[in-house]
């Protein structure tokens, strides 16, 4: 599975199509990683998962966003 040049499918986990004639919609379930510490769950994501979400778009929380338009 490609996004662009991109190989994204050692990150998704399932795909799902649905919808009929004109408009389908298509959902990706990608690996992350959860661990719990002392009750407080956090949520990683792996390396191809970051790949994967980058080639759809994605940016990183701590990077800058596109103010006005991109």
């Amino acid at each position: 599975m490609f996004i662009g040049d991109t190989d994204i499918s050692n990150a998704v986990q399932a795909v799902r199509i649905t919808g009929g004639t004109g408009e389908s919609r298509v959902t990706l379930e990608l690996a992350a990683l959860i661990t719990t510490v002392d009750g407080e769950a956090t949520i990683g994501l792996p390396e191809r998962t970051e790949a994967a979400l980058v080639a759809l778009g994605w940016k990183r929380p701590d990077e800058p966003t596109c103010e006005g338009g991109c």
